[in-house]
């Protein structure tokens, strides 16, 4: 069977070996366009003929996340000006740790289940990275100004909203795609690819022989 494979493979024309080369492309690229779509278009576009419009996952999300983290952080001070656990320095020992694990889990169920480990966990990083920055630094006085007033802090967590609501999301898509998560989701689709080229290829050369 073997050789009726090999005189099959040498008896065809030459331009089906493209199959694989093929494959292997349309595998790359396609993973390539996933990536693209999670991030373009920024701005909602019409599709012709119809009152339907597109835009890329995390844009089209994006004030979600930021309204969602702000009610999050807004709800966490308030929790920790009403615990009696001690002075407050105490209380922030856990606060922003808190903080961060609640952002995490809210993202995390944001995003959907089809985007690559990699680029949910990269977003993910990026996102808690701007809170802890943010927020560093003002958890001690936060703590005892909401526990005198609970309207304090409210300023914070709307700059917070924000700046994420205002991140440019183009940073975020160079520092993904400079991931090996990517390449490996690429090469992996490509791989597909080829495989399924040669398979291809293998019944045109049973067909022919």
């Amino acid at each position: 069977m073997l050789k009726d494979y090999v005189k099959g493979m040498t008896a065809m024309e030459p331009i089906l070996i493209l199959i694989p080369v093929i494959g292997g492309f349309s595998g790359w690229f396609s993973a390539g366009l996933a990536l693209k779509v999670l991030f373009r278009p920024v701005h909602p576009v019409r599709i012709p003929l119809t009152d339907r419009y597109i835009r890329g996952l995390l844009p089209g999300k994006q004030e979600h996340f930021a309204a969602g983290i702000r009610e999050i952080i807004q709800t966490q001070l308030q929790l920790a000006a009403t615990e009696d656990s001690g002075p407050a320095y105490e209380v922030r020992t856990n606060l922003s740790n808190t903080v961060i694990a609640s952002i995490k889990e809210h993202i995390q169920n944001k995003i959907p289940f089809l985007v690559p480990r990699g680029v949910r966990q990269k977003i993910i990083d990026t996102v808690t990275d701007i809170v802890r920055k943010e927020i560093a630094g003002f958890l001690d006085e936060l703590v005892y100004s909401v526990r005198r007033d609970r309207g304090a802090g409210a300023e914070l967590c709307r700059f917070i909203e924000e700046k994420i609501r205002n991140y440019d999301l183009a940073e975020l898509e160079q520092k993904i795609k400079k991931t090996r998560q990517i390449y490996y989701l690429k090469g992996g689709a490509a791989l597909i690819g080829i495989i399924s080229g040669f398979l291809q290829l293998l019944v045109a050369v049973v067909a022919r022989t």
